[in-house]
């Protein structure tokens, strides 16, 4: 089996909280993950075709576009790149939605460590 090496892997964060977005840049990019980042919804469609990414980690509420609207779209122009979807106005009926559409949901607040081990995992298993 191969090493898992975070310095293969590009990974797109889309948040439109500066701070919040920076932090996540910050945290990823010291695991060794190459990163790209987003400010709003229609930020992330634009970067998609120009670029190739393993993960995209991207709010729920954002300016433009939201995160669910995100999620179906980017299962129509990219399928098969796992896709974080993060939210603090969460609810049952947000997390089936966002798992029905194929996304892991997060519920702000999280811990940087539960990020760190979605964002493994799921690169790992869409990899194999």
């Amino acid at each position: 089996m191969k090493e898992f090496s975070p310095a293969r892997y590009t990974i797109l964060v889309a948040d439109d909280d500066n701070e919040l977005r920076s932090l996540l840049e910050e945290e990823l990019l010291e695991e060794g993950y190459q990163v790209e980042v987003a400010k709003n919804g229609l930020d992330v469609l634009t970067e998609i075709p120009f670029h190739t990414f393993d993960l995209i980690v991207t709010d729920w509420k954002m300016p433009l576009r939201d995160g669910m609207s995100i999620v179906r779209t980017l299962q129509e122009i990219c399928p098969g790149v796992p896709v974080i979807l993060m939210t603090a106005f969460g609810s049952s009926r947000l997390r089936k939605e966002a798992e029905k559409a194929g996304a892991v949901y997060l519920q702000k607040p999280f811990s940087m460590q539960e990020l760190k081990s979605a964002v493994r995992r799921l690169i790992a298993s869409s990899k194999k």
